[in-house]
């Protein structure tokens, strides 16, 4: 008989959400979790509440691993079920368990991302995008190892390509942004230099690679035709606030999401996307890696306006009569 065990990766950052992800998976009927902290992490909030649900196992990386192979690995011979559903815990399928038993027939499935930022007030629905990257369901008895977002197989198998959708919450709030900055230690992507939080408040391009990211992404979905999807994230707020607290100087909060607004607002957009496709890793691979994407974003944002002259320069006042002009005369 078919069943699934969810994989994934998970420290003290994802435990306010890691709840309402472990009861999203058991709606589709998953029974089996898998829970592996990543080397060096901390794991004393996510342990208690590990302890307190039966059927989460929790592993833990013992010495650094390949990356590019990825942690989840740790896992694999401790899987009791005919299925692996590799995910993170803010990705989400957006499915019903009837669907979710069907793609059980398929010996590999491609999962395909739509990105969905958090929105600044708590709903029902947020937006989003698709984006190329991909997580995978894959059967116990050809995975061989793991990748983040493919896996290698025992034999040469083709991935079937599913429609439905893997939601990819980019951040489930700001608060959860500021945990995954400040308590990762997992790889370059994931880590945050110390002094970065300080040094982004004055000069956005010094932010964390996250917020760069993330603000890439609210940008993208701003200026795209609403692509509407549901939040299935839930967040235990009390337990959020205080690892929040415990993690950093929280009067510094209001001046990072000032800086990450800012970093987004600046982003010429079309520039950015322009120099993207004309990247040669782009047209060889369909995409870029996130440092790179970070990158070419700095070079990319409009110059700072002057708060007591935004509209005074000659250009601007010569545009702002002619269309003064224009208006009367419509």
């Amino acid at each position: 008989m078919n069943s699934v065990a969810v994989v994934t990766r998970a420290y003290d950052a994802e435990a306010p959400y890691i709840v309402s992800f472990i009861e999203h998976y058991m709606r589709l009927g998953v029974t089996e979790f898998h829970i592996v902290v990543p080397y060096q992490n901390p794991y004393d909030y996510l342990k208690v509440i590990c302890n307190n649900i039966s059927n989460i196992n929790l592993h833990l990386e013992i010495e650094p691993s390949n990356l590019l192979e990825g942690v989840q690995k740790i896992a694999l011979p401790y899987v009791k079920s005919s299925h692996i559903l590799s995910v993170d815990v803010d990705e989400y399928l957006h499915v019903d368990k009837k669907y979710f038993e069907t793609l059980l027939a398929h010996d590999y499935v491609k999962l395909n991302w739509i990105i969905a930022p958090y929105l600044n007030l708590p709903s029902d629905t947020v937006y989003g995008f698709h984006d190329k990257q991909c997580k995978y369901l894959i059967k116990k008895d050809i995975c061989h190892s793991f990748r983040d977002h493919e896996c290698i197989t025992t034999v040469p198998t083709q991935p079937y390509e599913s429609e439905i959708p893997l939601i990819h919450y980019v951040y489930r709030s700001f608060y959860d942004l500021i945990l995954k900055c400040a308590l990762s230690n997992y790889g370059d992507y994931q880590s945050t230099l110390s002094n970065q939080f300080s040094l982004g408040v004055t000069d956005c391009k010094k932010l964390p690679l996250k917020f760069k990211m993330l603000a890439i992404y609210k940008r993208i979905v701003n200026a795209s035709e609403p692509f509407v999807v549901p939040n299935y994230c839930k967040i235990d707020v009390e337990l959020e606030l205080a690892i929040i607290k415990d993690a950093v100087m929280f009067e510094q909060l209001s001046e990072l999401s000032s800086a990450l607004e800012r970093y987004a607002s600046r982003l010429n957009l079309a520039k950015f996307i322009k120099e993207i496709r004309k990247h040669t890793a782009y047209k060889e691979l369909g995409r870029l890696p996130h440092s790179w994407l970070a990158k070419i974003a700095d070079n990319c944002l409009e110059v700072e306006l002057e708060p007591k002259s935004w509209i005074k320069s000659k250009k601007n006042a010569s545009s702002w009569k002619n269309l003064m002009i224009k208006l009367k005369k419509s």
